[in-house]
């Protein structure tokens, strides 16, 4: 439950929203880690994982790619661009994966100006199925798939970017997973 707690207090708040007096934060303080999405020190990964730790949950830090909003079909990853970090947490001995920056708001349009962003729970980011997650999640570590069948580099890019709305609907690949279909004539 204490996880639970955190997400939501997290994921419901609009953070850039958020007012701190910077002369009273001390160094080191969640605060001072909350005030760090204002000037983008922060992310949502880190804020998590530090508040797991206040509260003596085993968190982990995930650092990959994710086909976010600059995403299109058929793109390859080997730079810094899709670059994203999410979480797991253990719970009663099984890792479970979140991801509270996408849990808490979406980009509407292609841009990403203030005006673009959207705050809005999406719980389809707790505790997120790995076998659904790792169409827009591929950790550098491919240990924290939390799969029993590994998806390669590869084999991800050619995923077709499917979002939460997806999985929420009970929509399913019948037979085509890839995002660009080649066909001969």
């Amino acid at each position: 439950e204490k996880v639970r707690a955190i997400f939501l207090w997290l994921c419901t708040k609009d953070l850039s929203q958020m007012k701190f007096d910077s002369k009273s934060v001390q160094p080191g303080s969640p605060e001072e880690i909350l005030m760090g999405i204002h000037t983008g020190k922060s992310t949502y990964a880190q804020i998590f994982l530090i508040l797991c730790r206040y509260a003596q949950l085993h968190c982990k830090l995930l650092s990959g790619y994710a086909k976010g909003v600059d995403y299109e079909p058929g793109m390859r990853f080997s730079t810094r661009q899709g670059e994203h970090a999410w979480n797991s947490v253990l719970i009663d001995r099984t890792w479970y994966l979140f991801d509270c920056h996408w849990a808490a708001r979406r980009l509407v349009g292609k841009e990403a100006t203030a005006e673009n962003v959207r705050y809005g729970l999406d719980m389809f980011y707790f505790m997120c199925n790995p076998t659904q997650l790792v169409y827009t999640h591929y950790p550098f570590d491919r240990d924290w798939q939390l799969l029993a069948n590994k998806v390669s580099l590869q084999e991800f890019e050619e995923f077709a970017p499917v979002k939460s709305g997806f999985f929420k609907f009970n929509l399913r690949f019948v037979t085509h997973r890839e995002a660009v279909i080649k066909v001969t004539e």
